[in-house]
Parts: C-alpha cells; sequence; structure tokens
C-alpha cells in the first residue's frame, strides 16, 4: 500500500513540476520585461517588506509637518530630556472612562542625588470656592471670562506643604523640615494613589466633584515618599547635623499636604508679555501671604487685610487664595488626544497653507505651559531631546534629509560616474588615461578623511539649505571614482559589440553612440549599483553630523539627533534619545534587503534569458 501511494505522489509532483515548467515557459514569451522583472521581485519576501518599509519612511517624510503633533523647532526648556507619554484611556483621579489622553508633567528633583524624572500632574479645569475674604461663592473656569475676578481664568496655583521627618530606631521622630513649595502648576498623580483616597470620586448636583474622596484634596496630610537609603542617611546627617545629633536612622519620610490654592484672572486685553509681568506679580502676592501666614500666624483674611494697607483694589484685583475647607465642587482636566486637530502653521508639501494635524491635543490654558508663539499642545509620544523638542516630530523631520540626501547624492554621483566612465570607456586612448588617473589620484586618499577635511572646512554660519546642498555635494564628490572605473569597463567591452560597430559605421557621432547605445546597456548594473549604494550615504552624513561637522542646529538630521547621545548619562538616563540611531539601521537595511531583490529581478536568467 505504502509503495503504491509513494508512487502516487510522484506522479503528482512530477504532473506540479511539469505545469509550472509550462507557465514559467508561457511567461517567458508572452510578458514583458517590466512584468518578468516584478514577477522576480515578488517572489522576494524580504525585499517586498524592506519595499514596503522604505515607501513608509519616504511617505512619512513628506508628509512630516502634518503628522508632527509639536512644532519639531519649537523649544520647550521646561521638558528637557522628558520622556515618552503615556497614553490613558481612565482618569486616574476619578477613575472615569474619558478616551485616550495624556498628562501634562511637572519635573521633580531626587534630594540626593539631583537627578531629575518628570511626574504627570493635573490641574483643576473649574473650581467652585468660597471666598472668605469677602465672604461669597463663585465658580471659575480656565481660559474662560470671570465675572468675580474681572478677567480670564489663567491659572490655577497650587501651594504645598513639605514636612521632612527622619525616624530613629529608638523610636523617635524628628522633624527635618517645614516649608511651603508655592505656585506648583500641577497636582501630581501619585497624590490620588489608592492609599490616598477614601473612596470613589463623586458629583454632586451641579455636575461637580466634591473634595471627600481625596486626602489630598480634603487638607489631610499624606507620605509621598519613605527614603530608606544609606546614602540619604549620610546626607541627612550632614546637613541636620544639631537635629539628629547622630541618631541612627530606620527612615526618612516625606509628607505632603495642599495648604491652599491661588486663583489669578488677567484683563483678556493684555498682550502676553503683560500676561506674564501680571501673572508674576500675581505670584509675589501669593508668596508675602504664604510667609505672613506661616511667620505671623495670620489666617487667609487678615492676611488679605494687611496687604490693603499696601496695595491698591487695583493690585488685588483678579487675585483669590483659598483653602482646601473652602472648595464646593471642581473637575480636572484631560487633554484629550484628537485627530485631524488644529495646531500650529505649516506649509504642506512646501506650498500649501495648513494648521491641521493627523493627531494632537489642544493648547494648555495654564500660563506655565501656555507657549504664546505656538497654538500646540504637549504630547511627547517618544519624548524630548536636550532642547525640550518633540523627539517623534524631530525624526519625521530629520528623515527629509537623510532620506533624501541618499537620493540626490547617487544621481550626482552616477551622473558624473556614466559620463567620464562612458567618454574615457568609448574614446580611449590619451582622454582614457587622463581621466583613470584622476579617478585612481582621488580613490587613493582615504575618503573617511577626504570627507571630514571638505566638511570641516565649511563655516559654520552656512544657512541649513546651503549646507545641506554642499554636504550632498561633499559625499557625491568621493564617491564618482569607483563608479566611474566600473561603468568604464562595461563600455570597453560593450563596445566590440556589433550594433555599436554598427552605429560607428552609419555615421553616428560619438556623442550619440555614448548616449543612446552605450550608457543604456548599462542600466542593469546602474539601477543595482544605486540601490545598494544609498545606504553608505546616510551613513556618511549621519556620521558627519554626529561627528559636529555635518547637519548642523536648529535643523534636523537622524545623525544630527543622534549626537544627543554620546554621553553615558544619556544612554543610560534617556535611552529614546538612541531612537534615531534605529531609524538608521532600519532604513539601510532595508535598503540592503531591497537591492538585494532587484539585483536577483534584474539577473537575465531569472528573467528567463
Amino acid at each position: 500500500m505504502s509503495k503504491e501511494k509513494r508512487k502516487l505522489n510522484n506522479t503528482n509532483n512530477s504532473k506540479n513540476d511539469q505545469v509550472e515548467t509550462d507557465e514559467d515557459v508561457f511567461e517567458n514569451q508572452f510578458l514583458s520585461t517590466p512584468q518578468l522583472v516584478w514577477r522576480s521581485l515578488k517572489r522576494h519576501k524580504l525585499g517586498i517588506t524592506a519595499m514596503v518599509i522604505l515607501l513608509l519612511l519616504y511617505f512619512f517624510a513628506i508628509f512630516a509637518d502634518f503628522f508632527s503633533p509639536m512644532q519639531p523647532l519649537q523649544q520647550h526648556l521646561n521638558y528637557r530630556f522628558k520622556g515618552p507619554d503615556k497614553i490613558y484611556t481612565k482618569d486616574i483621579v476619578t477613575g472615569e472612562r474619558v478616551g485616550m489622553h495624556v498628562y501634562l508633567s511637572e519635573r521633580v528633583r531626587d534630594p540626593i542625588t539631583f537627578q531629575s524624572t518628570f511626574q504627570n500632574g493635573t490641574h483643576f479645569e473649574t473650581l467652585k470656592v468660597f471666598d472668605s475674604v469677602k465672604g461669597m461663592e463663585f465658580s471659575a473656569s480656565l481660559g474662560e471670562y470671570n465675572e468675580y475676578l474681572q478677567g480670564d481664568v489663567n491659572r490655577f496655583a497650587y501651594n504645598i506643604q513639605e514636612r521632612v521627618v527622619a525616624f530613629t530606631k529608638d523610636g523617635r521622630e524628628i522633624e527635618l523640615t517645614n516649608s511651603i513649595r508655592a505656585n506648583r502648576p500641577l497636582i501630581l498623580l501619585d497624590y490620588f494613589n489608592d492609599e490616598y483616597l477614601n473612596g470613589k470620586a463623586e458629583k454632586s448636583s451641579d455636575g461637580l466633584f466634591t473634595t471627600e474622596f481625596s486626602k489630598f484634596l480634603s487638607g489631610e496630610e499624606i507620605s509621598i515618599n519613605e527614603d530608606r537609603r544609606p546614602m540619604a542617611f549620610r546626607d541627612y546627617l550632614s546637613i541636620h547635623s544639631s537635629k539628629l545629633q547622630g541618631a541612627e536612622l530606620e527612615k526618612v519620610v516625606t509628607y505632603r499636604k495642599l495648604d491652599s490654592i491661588m486663583i489669578t484672572a488677567v484683563d483678556p486685553s493684555l498682550e502676553p508679555d503683560e500676561v506674564e509681568i501680571r501673572s508674576a506679580h500675581y505670584q509675589t502676592l501669593n508668596s508675602e501671604i504664604l510667609e505672613m501666614m506661616k511667620s505671623d500666624g495670620l489666617s487667609v483674611e487678615e492676611a488679605f487685610e494687611f496687604l490693603g494697607w499696601f496695595y491698591s483694589t487695583e493690585d488685588l484685583k483678579g487675585f483669590v487664595l483659598t483653602t482646601p475647607q473652602n472648595i464646593n465642587g471642581f473637575t480636572f482636566n484631560n487633554y484629550n488626544l484628537k485627530f485631524f486637530v488644529k495646531s500650529w502653521e505649516y506649509k504642506l508639501l512646501g506650498f500649501i497653507p495648513s494648521s491641521i494635524h493627523f493627531f494632537g491635543t489642544e493648547k494648555s490654558l495654564i500660563s506655565d505651559y501656555a507657549n504664546y508663539d505656538t497654538k500646540e499642545g504637549y504630547i511627547t509620544i517618544w519624548g524630548t531631546d536636550m532642547y525640550g523638542r518633540d523627539l517623534f516630530g524631530r525624526i519625521l523631520m530629520g528623515s527629509r534629509v537623510s532620506l533624501s540626501i541618499g537620493l540626490i547624492g547617487i544621481m550626482i554621483t552616477f551622473t558624473i560616474g556614466l559620463l567620464l566612465g562612458g567618454t574615457a570607456g568609448y574614446f580611449g586612448g590619451w582622454i582614457d588615461e587622463i581621466l583613470m588617473r584622476m579617478t585612481e589620484i582621488l580613490m587613493s586618499i582615504p575618503s573617511f578623511y577626504l570627507l571630514v577635511s571638505l566638511a570641516a572646512v565649511l563655516p559654520r554660519q552656512l544657512d541649513p539649505s546651503i549646507r545641506y546642498i554642499l554636504i550632498i555635494v561633499i559625499l557625491s564628490f568621493i564617491s564618482w571614482p569607483g563608479m566611474t572605473r566600473v561603468i568604464r569597463g562595461m563600455t570597453l567591452g560593450i563596445k566590440r559589440t556589433e550594433f555599436i560597430e554598427a552605429a560607428v559605421a552609419l555615421g553616428y557621432p560619438p556623442r550619440r553612440i555614448i548616449a543612446k547605445h552605450l550608457l543604456p546597456n548599462t542600466a542593469t548594473y546602474v539601477i543595482v549599483s544605486a540601490t545598494l549604494s544609498i545606504p553608505s550615504y546616510i551613513l556618511g552624513e549621519a556620521g558627519l553630523s554626529f561627528l559636529g561637522i555635518g547637519i548642523t542646529e536648529p535643523s534636523a538630521s537622524w545623525g544630527l539627533m543622534l549626537a544627543q547621545a554620546q554621553s553615558i548619562e544619556a544612554l543610560t538616563n534617556y535611552p529614546w534619545l538612541l531612537l534615531p540611531g534605529l531609524f538608521i539601521f532600519l532604513t539601510v537595511l532595508s535598503y540592503n534587503l531591497f537591492g538585494d531583490a532587484v539585483r536577483d529581478a534584474l539577473d537575465p536568467r531569472g528573467l528567463g534569458h
């Protein structure tokens, strides 16, 4: 039985092979050369995948402005080296399902190591409070005109009391510091962890949340950090030696509670510079009141009454300071992720004015995060660089340089190589000798040192667009000799063929013979070589920019962006800075795989010739 099955299988396999052979013969006889090339290319799975990746990269490069939620050149120094944003679907504070959104971030510094990290925070959007100074209740919504405050509400600032307490092994509690962290722009999400909640957030009849669910919002003290590091103990013992007196520490706990909230509003007719001046004035008032409350033991009402002796009614207008006990309702602001949003202005395809972007968030209305120069919202899905610029947008913008420099460089190099190589191979003699000696001289100079030397002489103050063009010229200049020699060798072989001799016998001029008959017969090699050579241009530009002698700030290229990741600190603390290197690797690998596929597709044997 098994012998019959094997015989049947062999028969079927033979029939299948015969069918495939017949199909190949039919395709080779009746399909055009482009169709045969595409048929062969489709069989190369890795090559097709690489081609798709390259097409996507060039697509995103062309429409980089449209896909960038933030202006790639805009600096946000309060967001330096900020990590990628986490996208939430549930409000961390209230537990509501509100769709995809992000939070603003605040820089937090470790008091011992001074290492900075970013923590997500939120802020009030609407706040209903009782003004104990005037004895009136009012509601304020961020960014809206408020009749009570006689201005546009531009800020809710939070004054947070912080106590640092040392616990010794013999059971003592020693208070090390007791201070006010004034004018904080955000309420950190860590203050709403489960251990700091009394229950679930509930809305009142007016649609606002009440503070009872949160210990922090209710004015209770919470422990936000417990430090047991030996290095921290040494520092605390040194700094607070008079209080600790060499005690053996078990832990150092940091407590915080919401002391008060500052609400400010400004005249809507003020210019941005005037708004900043007014905001600074409000911060001064806030600090003075807090100092009187702490040092003199005054209440908010008594402090305001005292300030009335030194400030006019106009100076105090638009300013309210309230305590957690006077909060009667609130809502938090979520920066929802939206698609096809209006943000910063650009020119689509270089000439169509537009402000529509594929995704983004609304612009922050609180003065600490409201950049008056742009209309963009804060969302950094791949983090930021050393200047606080959005890495996602800069990678897209930098792809225009890194991806186009290879294509343009190849066109220049191959134009020179085809022209000089075809001329040298066809005419021979002294023309061939001169051109080949020139190429050998250039090829004898190490390309890396020649590349660096030529790039180093470019003035630093050059316009970025001119520098970009000169970098392409430099890369092309060191690459054409190799192409010239290959084309010259191919021309020497082709010019002895019968159709070239026939063209000479018919009296065709050399220019026509070279352009119409010789060079077209090198097309297969040129296409394959061009595809495989583009990665060297991308790596060349990346190397120059990485060394600081290529594309310069504020322009963007993958090599220039990768230069920020040279230090150990950057590699260990800011790993997202390596993302441009990942794109360089992906692009070079894709070009090499696609080049291999093109070479196999154009092989005469694969075309059935």
